[in-house]
């Protein structure tokens, strides 16, 4: 049995959603009455992938029933830091190819 690694990532996460459904004209890039694709890159390590982290954010982000689209990629590795991932520099790669 793989022990449960949400723990860690909870306050983080809950921050997010409360901003994502308190004040969806914060936490949504597109102008007011404009529907697209909301484009979200998560960067992170073991802790992102294993528990699944994109999923989950597009299963809350589906319970709202916007217009809008999210569209999700993820850079995990296991054990790396954000100082890791951008002296690697595919971080920086994607952040160059698209609207993140």
């Amino acid at each position: 049995m793989r022990p449960f690694l949400f723990i860690p990532l909870m306050p983080g996460l809950l921050l997010g959603v409360i901003q994502f459904f308190a004040a969806p004209e914060i936490a949504s890039p597109l102008d007011p009455g404009q529907t697209g694709k909301i484009r979200v890159l998560f960067v992170g390590n073991s802790y992102t992938y294993a528990d699944d982290i994109p999923w989950i954010t597009t299963q809350l982000a589906a319970s709202r029933k916007d217009p809008n689209t999210l569209e999700v990629k993820m850079i995990a590795l296991p054990g790396a830091t954000l100082q890791s991932h951008w002296e690697k520099g595919e971080v920086v790669t994607r952040l160059h190819q698209g609207k993140w």
